[in-house]
This record gives structure tokens, C-alpha cells and sequence, in this order.
């Protein structure tokens, strides 16, 4: 199981920008896209949107229509651009907005180096709040730590962290 060059290298340089392990940012990618970059996945039930305008989270009318976007891109292409994972990290649009992406297209994200780049941003962040990396993929993957994907998210995660470790990705 190993990623290929452009991959290996858009992990190493997101995991170093952000300090994070690069086993685990690989890890990461592995359960989220088997490094398929183009990976794509539409969640509808997503409701954490951020607000490109202010700055600040989404507070707004629920009306994809009036969502803020950026210039000649539709709310509803925003809206639903938000509630989507992009990329061999998987990040969702609004997280990735949230931590200042700036791109027109939120579909950017799957180049290698921009999706390993925003991944990298958010295992650092959970880092922030949680010691353990079992606690910090549980919430990469539910948004916070949780018991209910032990088995389906965290578990593989962590035997594939240790497999990095010992053999590289």
C-alpha cells in the first residue's frame, strides 16, 4: 500500500507545513480516498456552512439561492460545494473555507497538494484539542471524538498509521 510520488510528496510537504506525522496525514488519506484524488462525496446532511463574505460562520436564511459565493459562482453551487468532500483528504468544502481557502472552485482541492495541504490543517487543529490520535481521527471523521466509529473509521486509521510508520507511504 503506497501512494503514489505526487501524492507521497503533497503528504510530506502539508505534514511538515503544519507539523504534523506524515504517516498519519497518510493514514488519514488512506481510509478517506484510498489516495484517489479526484475523490468526491456529496453529504446532504451537513450543516456547519461558512460564510465566504463575513468571514464567520453561516447564519443566514437557509436558501441556497441567497448563499454567499464568490463572484460568477451560484449560491447553489456554494452551498452544495460546501456540504461536499473533496479530495484524497476528504476535507469538506466548508472546513476547507473556513480555514481560508480562497478558491473560486472548491473542487481545487483535488490536487494533491491542496487537498494534503488542508487535510494537514485539520489533523493540526484537532491536535489542539485532543492528546490521542485515536481521538483526532475520530473527530477528522465525525467532527468531534466519538465512540461510534471505533470499529467502522478510527480502528482501520490506526493500523494503517502503524503500517506507514514501519514501511512509509
Amino acid at each position: 500500500m503506497k501512494f503514489s510520488t505526487d501524492i507521497a510528496a503533497a503528504i510530506t510537504a502539508g505534514s511538515t507545513r503544519f507539523g504534523v506525522d506524515a504517516s498519519f496525514l497518510a493514514a488519514i488519506i488512506q481510509q478517506e480516498s484510498s489516495g484517489n484524488t479526484w475523490a468526491m462525496r456529496y453529504e446532504p446532511l451537513y450543516s456547519y456552512l461558512w460564510d465566504i463574505e463575513q468571514n464567520a460562520p453561516f447564519r443566514g436564511a437557509l436558501n441556497p439561492a441567497s448563499f454567499p459565493a464568490p463572484d460568477f459562482v451560484s449560491g447553489q453551487t456554494e452551498w452544495m460545494a460546501q456540504k461536499t468532500s473533496w479530495g484524497v483528504a476528504q476535507v469538506i468544502g466548508a472546513v476547507a473555507r473556513q480555514f481560508g481557502f480562497a478558491g473560486k472552485y472548491l473542487n481545487e482541492l483535488g490536487d494533491p497538494s491542496v487537498g494534503a495541504e488542508y487535510g494537514a490543517r485539520l489533523i493540526a487543529q484537532l491536535m489542539k484539542k485532543y492528546a490521542e490520535l485515536s481521538d483526532v481521527a475520530s473527530a477528522y471523521n465525525a467532527g468531534h471524538a466519538t465512540a461510534d466509529n471505533i470499529t467502522s473509521y478510527v480502528t482501520p486509521v490506526m493500523a494503517n498509521y502503524a503500517t506507514f510508520r514501519q514501511s512509509g507511504f
